[in-house]
């Protein structure tokens, strides 16, 4: 009795006679060699894609760790220009105080012969009034 094994097969011929004009015994081995090579083929086929699975996954969290990196600086400029539009804005605030200070001074004043040269310059200028 012959034994043909292989990676996860174990093949038994012991058989007698033909198949066809081929010994049965001849076309068991053959189809075991056969079995056993696709088996390597398999191992092989199998070990390569796991290789690839892990190259994958290494790309992919090479790539979602650059795009976190990507996404805390743009937190970060978002922060910045959040603190200067907040500036801005008290700038703003205060410059409108001060224009409604001024209106309010010039709308105290009854005459505007109360004005210098160099005011009323200004004043025509800045509001369009003094003239």
């Amino acid at each position: 009795m012959t034994e043909v094994s292989g990676s996860s097969s174990r093949f038994s011929s012991g058989s007698k006679g033909t198949f066809g004009t081929v010994p049965v015994q001849h076309t068991i081995e053959s189809l075991a060699q056969r079995i056993n090579a696709c088996e390597e083929e398999n191992d092989v086929l199998t070990r390569e894609l796991s290789v690839q699975r892990e190259a994958s996954k290494q790309l992919a969290t090479a790539h979602f760790n650059h795009l976190t990196k990507e996404i805390a600086v743009v937190k970060g400029e978002i922060a910045v220009v959040r603190g200067e539009i907040g500036a801005i804005r008290d700038l703003v605030g205060k410059l409108c105080q001060t224009v409604a200070s001024m209106e309010g001074m010039l709308g105290n004043l009854k005459d505007e012969s109360d004005f210098t040269p160099k005011q009323k310059s200004f004043l025509s200028g800045f509001f369009g009034r003094g003239k």
